[in-house]
């Protein structure tokens, strides 16, 4: 598959958005990139022992370290040997995931995101 260039803007016509959506291939590409990345994150978090979650988008503990406001810091944790820091979004339910199952290495989640 070939994705064509530049990104097709299918949205800006809604009456001819879905069949332009269907039967352009910049779409396909990116389903199946989608599955490709989803399935490798599966094997590598799972080979190391951490465990995935399913997480809800939003919940009553959202928050942004950015947020103007905000009274949180982010929180930093070790990924593979890296530094990363956790969103508050999900934070709270992954420290919930790895206390419920402290037999594991941990775990991750993947999520649509819009920040």
């Amino acid at each position: 598959m070939s994705c064509p260039k530049p990104f097709p803007s299918t949205w800006r016509n809604p009456e001819r958005h879905l069949s332009e959506l269907l039967s352009n291939p910049y779409y396909a590409v990116l389903a199946t990139l989608h599955g490709v990345v989803q399935s490798a994150s599966y094997s590598v978090f799972s080979a190391a022992g951490i465990e995935s979650l399913l997480l809800p988008i939003t919940t009553h503990s959202v928050s942004s370290p950015a947020g103007l406001g905000s009274d949180s810091i982010p929180v930093m944790t070790k990924l593979f040997g890296q530094d990363v820091y956790l969103s508050d979004s999900g934070q709270f339910l992954l420290e919930l995931g790895v206390r419920l199952r402290p037999d594991i290495q941990g775990v991750w989640y993947s999520m649509p995101s819009f920040r």
